[in-house]
């Protein structure tokens, strides 16, 4: 099954990867596509950590291979500023508090609430493509604003001027 979607399994030692009282097992699979396979240097499994799991941590090193072609992850991005810091920090230790996160995915849950309620977005600042190419500003203008007088009229009447054969 892994062969068929270019994958390999990176499972190699003695270390097991599932402990209950005395039983043991090996029963996690940590499977890779070939390109990434070639860019693993090390996989360990550490049976000494304590993660609130019967499943033993692994951990997987890669190499990297040109700075350039790695892309960094895309997400939620908001403006901080030292007038919001104390009610950050306020906001995010009441919640922490009441909740008492045991684990990462809560704690960032708590943090992505607090950023929500305290923090504004940033704005990646979309351009809008100029429907006129070739003509003057604001010819561009006025072609944008039209389309948007209709947007809104659409919208205020329900209507989908491009019918269920664009829906998915």
């Amino acid at each position: 099954m892994f062969a068929s979607k270019d994958m390999e399994i990176l499972n190699k030692g003695n270390t097991p990867t599932f402990r209950r009282g005395d039983t043991i097992s090996y029963i996690d699979v940590t499977a890779v596509t070939a390109g990434l396979a070639r860019r693993v240097t090390r996989r360990k499994v550490y049976d000494d950590q304590e993660n609130l799991s019967d499943h033993n941590n692994i951990e997987i090193e890669i190499r990297k291979e040109r700075e350039y072609n790695i892309r960094k992850e895309q997400g939620r991005k908001w403006r901080a500023s030292k007038k919001r810091e104390k009610e950050f920090k306020k906001g995010i230790s009441i919640l922490i508090d009441e909740k008492k996160p045991k684990d990462t995915e809560k704690l960032m849950k708590i943090t992505t609430t607090t950023c929500g309620k305290v923090l504004t977005k940033k704005t990646m600042g979309k351009k809008i493509a100029v429907c006129i190419s070739g003509r003057k500003k604001h010819q561009g203008e006025k072609c944008i604003e039209k389309r948007r007088k209709m947007q809104r009229i659409n919208a205020k009447a329900g209507t989908k001027p491009w019918g269920k054969g664009y829906q998915i």
